[in-house]
């Protein structure tokens, strides 16, 4: 009867233990899966910051105004603006799209297309230049490629680079913009 007694502890602590260990698995699974997704997410706000610095992402949290430009070829791509600005409810929905973070996460380079449209964020004495084009965008792979051009005030002009950014909500809210821009002109 004592031995019977002793197995059966003994097999509660193995089970216990089998359990602590699953446990112990499940755990560490998780603890990497949030250390990849944070991984990521620094990643992605490496990518902005990069793209807009620490300048271009002030001026967009704080635009009061956004004009629409008219983009030229050429060095620099010579930006015109056409005096028409967008309401404060575009002005917040344009700069709360580009500084979404998730539009940061999958970024391609590589592609390279001429800006079709642009628009000029001001805040304080500095403005944003953000050129866009949707060239090659569809509805299986909407795209939006961004130019980034930082304004100072003594009227130098800084390109800060390019992205492709893989985003559907960006790519329809600037099809809209530049199309409502294009009928206000």
């Amino acid at each position: 009867m004592r031995s019977l007694l002793v197995l059966i502890v003994f097999l509660a602590l193995v089970l216990a233990l089998v359990v602590q260990q699953h446990r112990a698995a499940v755990r560490i699974h998780s603890l990497r899966s949030e250390l990849v997704e944070a991984q990521a997410i620094l990643t992605a706000y490496e990518r902005m910051h990069g793209l807009l610095g620490d300048r271009g992402i002030h001026i967009l949290k704080t635009a009061t105004r956004v004009e629409i430009l008219c983009v030229g070829q050429g060095a620099g791509y010579p930006r015109t603006p056409t005096g028409v600005d967008l309401d404060k409810a575009a002005t917040d929905q344009l700069s709360q799209a580009i500084l979404d973070i998730d539009n940061y996460s999958h970024l391609d380079s590589d592609d390279m297309p001429v800006p079709q449209a642009g628009f000029r964020f001001r805040g304080g004495n500095a403005s944003l230049d953000i050129l866009v084009s949707l060239e090659g965008s569809n509805v299986n792979s909407p795209h939006v490629d961004l130019f980034v051009f930082i304004n100072n005030e003594d009227g130098a002009s800084e390109y800060r680079g390019h992205a492709c950014m893989y985003s559907k909500p960006l790519n329809d809210l600037l099809v809209s913009v530049v199309a409502s821009g294009e009928n206000l002109q």
